[in-house]
């Protein structure tokens, strides 16, 4: 994981544990009671409260709660408190809800239960820290679907390039509907040529289906985006898969997970949404830490791998 600039930290931060079971809220607490400053509820209507009246750092909240699922508690929480770190805690099972967390509150992790202790501590000790270093310059946006512009603006008009990798075509058909004229559009029918395009041009969004000409496109974009954190990636599936999902937002920050075929009013929002999460990152760089991914653990393509970190890491001793 690349490292995070340490600044200081006058006290302790704020982090919001939400469960509907009052054990693993118990268990939660006595575990960073020690090094933060520990809030818990079972309700996530008064989590959303106290978002409201106080600065939370990180909010950590159970999937499956029956007052409100914990991808439309991470949501709200996102229009609320834009710079809280959001991380949520799931299984594999729960696909609609994976999706939505993931499009529509833009997680930062994703915990599987049972947890490692050891895991945990580290990913929140991450949170925090890009928590306390971005809190004061996340910006808090009009979304897409809430400023009513979005269906009319030209796409051409944002300053984003966009690579749409698609063997088959129909990914590229709504893209190119969606930017209308725009000339920064590229296009690339394998990984191979998508390197390419990636090795000339400045590329800011990434469109691509999970699989591409019989390849898996996941070591491709985990990699890019350790790279690089400020791209934003788009992947497409006609089978949506949480655990591919869940790997993928952990180990690729992917931006958004779309059931393929897209529709056209979807693409254009989703490109619309990653345009301007681009221009965020380009005007306030210290945004890119919250784009930092996780360790890669999960390989799918060990030759491909491998081509990638020499391409890109000439000197990582990283070994898959």
């Amino acid at each position: 994981m690349s490292a995070i600039p340490v600044q200081e930290m006058p006290e302790k931060a704020t982090v919001l544990f939400v469960d509907d079971e009052r054990f693993i809220l118990m268990s939660l607490t006595s575990l960073f009671r020690s090094s933060y400053r520990v809030l818990s509820t079972t309700d996530p209507k008064e989590a959303l409260e106290i978002v409201r009246r106080e600065k939370v750092d990180v909010i950590v909240s159970d999937q499956r709660m029956p007052q409100m699922l914990g991808a439309e508690l991470l949501r709200q929480v996102r229009r609320i408190s834009p710079s809280t770190m959001r991380i949520l805690l799931t299984g594999y099972s729960d696909m609609p809800s994976v999706i939505s967390s993931i499009n529509d509150g833009e997680v930062f992790r994703f915990i599987n239960k049972p947890w490692s202790n050891d895991e945990i501590r580290t990913l929140l000790a991450s949170a925090v820290q890009i928590a306390r270093n971005t809190g004061n310059v996340v910006p808090r946006e009009i979304e897409p679907e809430d400023d009513g512009q979005a269906l009319v603006q030209p796409l051409s008009s944002i300053d984003a390039s966009v690579l749409v990798i698609d063997d088959e075509g129909d990914l590229l058909d709504v893209c190119l509907e969606a930017m209308g004229d725009s000339p920064r559009c590229f296009v690339a029918r394998d990984l191979e040529s998508a390197l390419r395009v990636i090795d000339r041009e400045k590329v800011d969004i990434i469109v691509s289906d999970v699989s591409v000409a019989g390849q898996d496109v996941s070591d491709f974009v985990k990699v890019l985006k350790a790279m690089n954190p400020a791209i934003s990636t788009i992947v497409t599936s006609r089978n949506l898969d949480s655990s591919i999902a869940i790997n993928l937002i952990n180990e690729g920050q992917i931006y958004r997970y779309l059931k393929r075929p897209v529709q056209k009013g979807v693409m254009r929002l989703s490109l619309m949404s990653a345009a301007r999460h681009v221009d965020n990152v380009r005007a306030v760089p210290a945004l890119k830490q919250r784009h930092i991914v996780a360790d890669i653990n999960q390989i799918h393509d060990q030759i491909l791998f491998r081509r990638l970190l020499t391409r890109y890491w000439p000197f990582c001793n990283t070994e898959p």
